[in-house]
């Protein structure tokens, strides 16, 4: 085996690492939604559109916690390495998810039920807050000369859960009664979630640390590198943050539309299960494509291109549907909005990691994406639902539209900064 060979293999391995973790989150949080009426019978006695608000609020308790496990998770990361945080994310998501899994309901053991529930989305939340900062940062320090291709790998792999978890959802709903899904085949997604994570910790144990950290590690005087905020530090979070509001309502907006396409346009629900799967396909393909054309082209340019379009075009594929509301257009939504919404992640993530300096990266992606989660995120589902029934079904085109205008003076910015960090250099790779 030549060293080529050795090298790819071995980047093979970091990427599968890394992204196995942020697979599992979105995977997670899409079976969540899908079976959350089966999870309230379970957990939440009473009445059911009160026990299925009391499921969903469990649910949003892991964005209350996800800056916290940012930050934590960030510091750890910056100090003694990706990989060693990217190990602890795993253990916890485990953790996490095999209590969802097995977790008795309240007929069994009463209010402990519930809290217990909770408990597991905290820890979920936790690890989630530290996954995207550690992995993101692994991933773009695999190569500096490519580093909007391997970056890219983090948000495709959001494609990928959605498809995993789309495919649970209609293979599950089509195979199992409602007795037998309410009783216990909601299960079997998290069954299948926590047994990734042990496989998840063994691929990261073997993975290699990212090369900038070890140049940067080297480098430094002692055995670790102690985590140091820049001059910039928090303007690099706010204009990173700006950045991901976009992605995160788009990518949320992709998740909601089978509802909306459902219960606003009249379109069969056997559609909407399957379309997430469609959508998510898009991403899982086309991110790392856009990531790799940045690479060559340039992504801030791929950047403004993409969300100029995530800006106008919203409104208008709603318009078209409002108009003939079929499932034909409901598809060229989908279409379009993943397109535009995957091209403009795979220059995403590199051009966040660009705004920081190896030994505060971790953090600053943490801290910057699970902020703008919360505010771009965290209450779309509930903005969208609310914006269709009380202006009307073409309404929740305009938040996304308004996140893009966000994020595209964010781009604007940074193609005119001239305050951006200079990256260190990996030994045989240039600036």
């Amino acid at each position: 085996m030549n060293a080529n060979d050795s090298t790819r293999k071995g980047r093979v391995l970091n990427v599968t690492a890394a992204i196995v973790g942020n697979t599992l989150e979105w995977f997670d949080i899409l079976v969540y939604a899908t079976f959350v009426s089966y999870i309230s019978a379970n957990f939440f006695p009473g009445d059911r559109s009160v026990a299925t608000l009391a499921a969903l609020g469990a649910f949003g308790t892991s964005f209350i916690i996800r800056p916290i496990g940012a930050v934590v998770t960030g510091w750890i990361a910056d100090r003694s390495g990706r990989r060693s945080a990217l190990t602890i994310t795993s253990i916890l998501m485990f953790v996490g998810t095999g209590i969802i899994a097995f977790l008795p309901n309240h007929a069994q053991i009463g209010i402990a039920a519930p809290i217990l529930l909770v408990t597991a989305r905290l820890i979920q939340g936790f690890a989630a807050g530290g996954e995207f900062g550690s992995a993101t940062a692994y991933l773009a320090e695999q190569s500096h000369r490519h580093r909007g291709y391997f970056a890219s790998w983090q948000f495709a792999s959001q494609g990928l859960g959605v498809v995993i978890a789309a495919l649970f959802g209609g293979v599950l709903t089509a195979a199992y009664s409602e007795k037998e899904l309410t009783d216990w085949a909601w299960r079997i997604p998290f069954y299948f979630g926590m047994l990734v994570g042990p496989v998840g910790y063994v691929i990261r144990y073997h993975a290699d640390e990212s090369p900038e950290f070890v140049a940067t590690k080297a480098r430094a005087a002692g055995g670790s590198v102690r985590p140091k905020l820049s001059q910039d530090f928090w303007q690099h979070v706010f204009t990173a943050t700006a950045l991901v509001i976009v992605a995160s309502a788009s990518l949320h907006m992709l998740i909601s539309f089978p509802t909306l396409a459902t219960s606003q346009f009249g379109i069969q629900r056997e559609f909407g299960m399957w379309t997430q799967a469609y959508a998510g396909a898009i991403l899982l393909v086309v991110t790392p494509l856009s990531g790799a054309l940045g690479d060559r082209i340039g992504r801030q340019w791929l950047a403004l291109a993409s969300c100029t379009a995530l800006v106008f075009a919203p409104p208008a594929l709603f318009e078209l549907l409002d108009t003939a509301p079929t499932t034909g257009n409901a598809m060229l939504v989908q279409l379009v909005l993943s397109l535009f919404a995957a091209v403009f992640l795979g220059a995403l993530a590199a051009m966040m990691s660009d705004l920081f300096v190896p030994a505060n990266r971790s953090m600053g992606l943490a801290v910057s994406y699970n902020v703008a989660v919360l505010l771009g995120g965290a209450f779309a589902p509930l903005i969208y639902a609310a914006l269709s029934v009380y202006i009307g079904r073409v309404a929740p085109s305009y938040y996304v539209s308004g996140a893009a205008l966000i994020s595209l003076i964010a781009v604007i910015f940074v193609m005119n900064a001239r305050w951006l960090p200079q990256t260190n250099l990996v030994q045989g790779e240039a600036l």
